[in-house]
């Protein structure tokens, strides 16, 4: 295997073992928020808007934040779920 082909397969395990997805509901609509390790910026958190079952419904981000390592983004992303979900008002 050359060595080029190593570091690919290294990264792509790296972005799959990073990659954090929450499902998130409020009283007008669903959210995900989504955080990974992309090649052109690192890690990130972004939040989509999205169907009942998780599916991105447009790529038109409500939150973008970059990070320099995993743990912050790690931390922001629970942060950011606890802020933005909530039970729906009855």
């Amino acid at each position: 295997m050359k060595a080029s082909e190593i570091i690919t397969k290294q990264l792509f395990n790296l972005i799959r073992e990073t990659q954090i997805k929450t499902l998130i509901k409020r009283d007008y609509g669903f959210f995900v928020v989504s955080s990974v390790y992309t090649m052109d910026s690192g890690f990130e958190t972004m939040i989509f808007p999205a169907d009942e079952n998780g599916k991105i419904i447009s790529f038109h981000e409500y939150y973008c934040k970059h990070y320099e390592h995993y743990e912050e983004m790690r931390k922001n992303h629970e942060y950011l779920v606890s802020q933005w979900e909530w039970e729906e008002t009855k």
